[in-house]
């Protein structure tokens, strides 16, 4: 399987986790996470998140649990090193989110397919693994929602 193909397979993965989510109806309250109130993640590109990669840190749990499918299909589908990867890598590392224990509100499929994505961004960009170790620690730990 090329690499490509194995990005696709990881993107259906992604839609297929988080297909039951709606679009939340409350974002947040700083101006880029309210640029995303009513938006569907599906219809998100990179240009959509330039220079709002901190509404990941605005959003409320509900959005940012819906938003994340987009930025995991941007994550494998990108290339290079987004600064929405890096805003992501750091919301996922625990040790800089406060919010960290709502993110039981994933369920077992979301949380597989968030460490399957973590272990292909390990594998395809080189930035070390400290932030994606970091992050897979946080994704383990989350006990999911029974769903």
């Amino acid at each position: 399987m090329t690499e490509e193909e194995y990005a696709d397979r990881t993107v259906a993965q992604i839609e297929a986790a988080f297909a039951h989510r709606s679009i939340p109806q409350h974002v947040g309250t700083s101006e880029s996470a309210l640029w995303f109130s009513g938006r569907s993640a599906d219809d998100l590109t990179i240009a959509d998140w330039a220079g709002r990669e901190g509404a990941l840190h605005d959003f409320k749990v509900e959005a940012f649990i819906y938003y994340l499918q987009a930025v995991l299909r941007i994550a494998i589908t990108s290339q290079g090193f987004p600064a929405l990867v890096q805003v992501l890598l750091n919301k996922l590392d625990k040790t800089h989110d406060q919010h960290f224990q709502h993110l039981d509100r994933l369920t077992r499929h979301e949380l597989i397919t968030i460490r399957h994505c973590l272990h292909l961004l390990s594998y395809r960009l080189e930035i070390g693994d400290g932030p994606v170790r970091r992050a897979m620690r946080t994704v383990v730990a989350i006990r999911p929602a029974v769903h």
